[in-house]
């Protein structure tokens, strides 16, 4: 008996048969798939790699902004020497007659001896701010008076042949005063480091002539203090940082003793200032306020004693033009052995 094949096998057939095509299309598929799976992949590869370059970057950045940069070299050793003084700079005389004014020549500005409205003239140096104030208005009352009375007596001539006249006389006026002023200059340099600016330091020192060594003033050199035992760095009272302060009453109608260096100066006109407090409460009024009196005239006794002490020391080492730490000579009643000087360094 032989079997046929029925309709339905042949189906199964068919829906076999189209199974290849359905696992190619799937195959398909994952390729695709894969394929976008690997661009992605490479993508993100491409984009990790990107930020990981940036990274560094980054940190080197913040790195370097956080540590401060190291010198190439070593600062170079400032010199040992803790005081360097030019009287020059410091507080200095004014020579006007009578006057016993100091001024700051750093004070004055810039443009203080430039020429000045109405007649162009300067200010003299070797004056105080006040006086040369005065004396240029002085001048320029002058410059008022001599333009007035040239055109009073002008009689024929030109207002332009006046005005040449004028600026004649002004220009011989103006001269005058330029000389003036460089003499008050140099006899204010020679009363305040001893030689005049045209000689160098070293041809001045023990050559001073008559005439220079009555001007030159000791008082604006380095002095030494006079308490016994004190060691310290020569001083000026006329110092810019020490000036006022000396120079300033303190309670009870006091002053700092010039003779002493600024620290020592300091404990003892506190100490002073401590017992004149004490005094009032022992006494009356008003023989607290005699010896208040008499305790100010002591003090002044004892200023001109060893301001003269200071002058002798100072006079015989002069002026010097650079630094010497050596043994000086010493004051006389006070026992100091040995001083450390730092000279006037020009």
């Amino acid at each position: 008996m032989t079997l046929r094949p029925t309709t339905k096998p042949s189906r199964l057939s068919k829906r076999f048969s189209r199974s290849p095509t359905i696992t190619n299309h799937n195959a398909n598929s994952s390729k695709r798939e894969s394929i976008s799976i690997r661009l992605s992949l490479s993508g993100f590869r491409r984009q990790s790699h990107s930020k990981d370059a940036i990274v560094p970057t980054r940190i080197d950045s913040v790195h370097t902004n956080e540590i401060p940069t190291q010198p190439s070299a070593p600062p170079k050793p400032q010199p040992q020497i803790n005081y360097t003084h030019d009287p020059l700079q410091n507080y200095i005389p004014c020579l006007y007659p009578h006057c016993s004014n100091h001024y700051l020549p750093s004070s004055l500005g810039p443009t203080y001896y430039s020429p000045k409205k109405p007649y162009g003239l300067r200010n003299k140096r070797g004056l105080c701010p006040n006086h040369a104030s005065k004396d240029l208005k002085a001048a320029n009352e002058q410059c008022k008076k001599e333009r007035e009375r040239t055109r009073q007596k002008a009689g024929r001539k030109t207002l332009g042949m006046v005005e040449e006249e004028f600026e004649s006389w002004m220009r011989f006026f103006n001269l005058e005063r330029v000389e003036e002023s460089k003499e008050l200059e140099r006899r204010q340099r020679v009363k305040v480091v001893g030689w005049d600016e045209g000689l160098s330091p070293g041809s001045k020192k023990g050559k001073r002539g008559e005439g220079d060594a009555e001007e030159w003033d000791w008082k604006y050199a380095l002095r030494p203090c006079t308490k016994k035992g004190c060691k310290r760095e020569w001083y000026s009272p006329f110092d810019e940082g020490l000036f006022r302060w000396y120079s300033r009453e303190c309670k009870f109608g006091l002053r700092a003793l010039e003779a002493l260096c600024p620290a020592c100066a300091k404990e003892e006109i506190e100490a002073t200032e401590k017992r004149v407090e004490e005094r009032t409460t022992d006494v009356s009024k008003a023989e607290w306020e005699n010896w208040l009196a008499n305790l100010k005239n002591e003090r002044e006794v004892e200023r001109e004693f060893w301001d003269k002490a200071q002058g002798r020391v100072v006079r015989e080492r002069g002026m010097q033009p650079r630094a010497v730490e050596g043994k000086e000579p010493g004051l006389e009643g006070k026992g100091v052995e040995t001083l450390k000087e730092l000279c006037v360094v020009m």
